[in-house]
């Protein structure tokens, strides 16, 4: 696969999630958002397992001991994951399209210090400037004070946490050298399990809720969850790790788009311009360091 054609297969998985959001915003007529996030993850995790199936043909052993040495990882990264989309779809309820999208998109500038504080890796100064444009972007967003973010925000700003924590554990299952869709349907499994728990408990749960949001159960569940998490996985072998971030950053601008054309979202000049600020906020996190790297000729990626 050539780099231009991962880049732009990368670019369609960010616009996919970045439209996801509509359809998990949209999805709850009735449906609970643990039983939208368990129902989702089912689908997702029914696409990946003939795949996961595949790959332990293949490495047995191996798969074998991804479970008996690393089970404790696995476990506290499907919790950080779990927590994170619940937030996020609990947010959804009170929260725009636009505004989750950007405040989600947050944990592009948290994982290197989330990695800090949970491994204590090197953090370049760069990340406290963009914390600050990022918190400053928050204030513009929610339109000059932060008492105007609704709960739902807030959600979104916690999830964006939790994103970067489970980011930083599977970057440390992945260095390891574990079958990526073996770890994915391992994931997608506590997901559903986790989600349908909590909907049963908290919400209740009947088919009639789940053929009312079909349509987007499947989208979330098949096109973001399945396709474009394979799509991603697929062109990130050739795409360098700090350019694919700034790639799977523009979901938040779909987000937004499609917040705007399918839900009528809007924002006034200041909201646009917190915006701009957390995008920035984002590019000097992954763009910034990439860009003097290779200035420096120093290999990345």
């Amino acid at each position: 696969m050539q780099r231009l054609k991962a880049d732009v297969l990368i670019l369609f998985a960010a616009f996919i999630w970045g439209t996801a959001f509509v359809a998990q915003k949209t999805g709850m007529d009735g449906l609970g958002p643990f039983g939208f996030v368990g129902v989702r993850f089912c689908i997702s995790l029914a696409f990946v397992l003939p795949l996961a199936f595949h790959s332990y043909k293949k490495r047995p052993v191996e798969i074998r001991s991804l479970f008996k040495t690393d089970f404790n990882l696995l476990l506290a990264t499907g919790c950080a994951l779990f927590s994170g989309m619940a937030l996020q779809q609990v947010g959804l309820l009170t929260s725009t399209v636009t505004n989750a999208g950007f405040l989600t998109g947050l944990y592009v500038v948290f994982v290197p210090l989330m990695a800090w504080l949970c491994f204590k890796t090197h953090v370049r100064p760069t990340l406290w400037v963009a914390c600050g444009l990022a918190i400053t972007g928050i204030w513009c967003l929610s339109g000059g004070t932060f008492s105007a973010l609704v709960v739902g925000d807030w959600l979104m700003f916690f999830s964006a946490l939790c994103f970067s924590l489970y980011i930083v554990l599977l970057g440390r299952i992945m260095l390891r050298g574990h079958s990526v869709m073996v770890v994915a349907s391992f994931k997608y499994l506590l997901l559903a399990v986790f989600g349908l728990t909590c909907a049963f408990t908290f919400e209740g749960l009947g088919l009639q809720m789940v053929y009312d949001n079909l349509g987007q159960l499947l989208y979330t569940g098949v096109v973001s969850g399945g396709i474009a998490f394979t799509i991603a996985i697929a062109a990130q072998k050739k795409t360098p790790a700090s350019e694919a971030a700034v790639l799977y950053s523009t979901e938040t601008l779909f987000a937004a788009l499609a917040g705007a054309v399918l839900l009528g979202d809007t924002l006034p000049a200041l909201g646009w311009l917190g915006c701009g600020l957390i995008i920035c906020a984002m590019l000097m996190v992954e763009a910034f360091p990439a860009l003097y790297c290779k200035y420096r000729g120093v290999k990345v990626g």
